[in-house]
């Protein structure tokens, strides 16, 4: 079974570089719909299965970028909850001193009002689990999932195969409308994704 990971298109918020988590149900800009149109999407032509988080954002760019396909909304895959961080640049909190402790602490300590990364990666990735081995019960050859960039970094991080771990879950960015495809070997002790190859328009 072959797994595609794709980053939602380009919102507002992400051209200014805000943040932009689960608290924010944004649509996709007039840029974000221009590069659903440019999408080169490595699946074949029988890709039935496409599956997005619950965020308006994934919503739109999976039913642009597979207009002939029945788009399946999942819970449980939607970006990280940056709490009292959301909305706001990285500029405009030099001088915070909450988010100052969160970004030495490496982003992994806990977001006021919001997620822990490990928490994060933890939770997204057994919603990922549970999908792909009903996915793989049912006899699906190929599962497209479109979600965010935290929801990527989160399934790569938790259920790579060892032999292609990277060191940091920040190690797997994506840009909007890209991600990457694996192979999911589907066992009695777990899901892992084998061989994960980057796809997608350049950052």
């Amino acid at each position: 079974m072959r797994l595609t990971l794709m980053r939602h298109a380009a919102t507002e918020a992400n051209l200014a570089h805000r943040y932009e988590g689960a608290r924010t149900d944004s649509p996709l800009c007039e840029l974000g719909i221009e590069q659903c149109k440019r999408a080169s999407v490595p699946t074949s032509a029988s890709t039935h299965k496409v599956y997005a988080s619950t965020m308006q954002r994934a919503q739109q760019t999976a039913r642009l970028c597979f207009a002939h396909t029945q788009v399946t909304v999942v819970p449980l895959l939607e970006e990280f909850d940056f709490g009292v961080f959301e909305g706001r640049a990285a500029a405009q909190m030099e001088n915070d001193e909450q988010y100052r402790a969160w970004v030495q602490s490496g982003c992994v300590a806990p977001c006021p009002g919001g997620d822990a990364l490990y928490d994060y990666t933890a939770r997204t990735a057994h919603a990922m689990e549970e999908l792909l081995r009903a996915a793989f019960a049912h006899g699906d050859q190929e599962v497209v999932v479109v979600a965010h960039g935290g929801t990527i970094m989160a399934v790569l991080w938790e259920l790579t195969a060892p032999e292609y771990a990277r060191q940091s879950p920040f190690d797997w960015h994506a840009p909007n409308c890209g991600g990457y495809q694996a192979g999911v070997r589907v066992g009695d002790n777990g899901v892992e994704l084998v061989n994960p190859r980057a796809f997608g328009l350049s950052r």
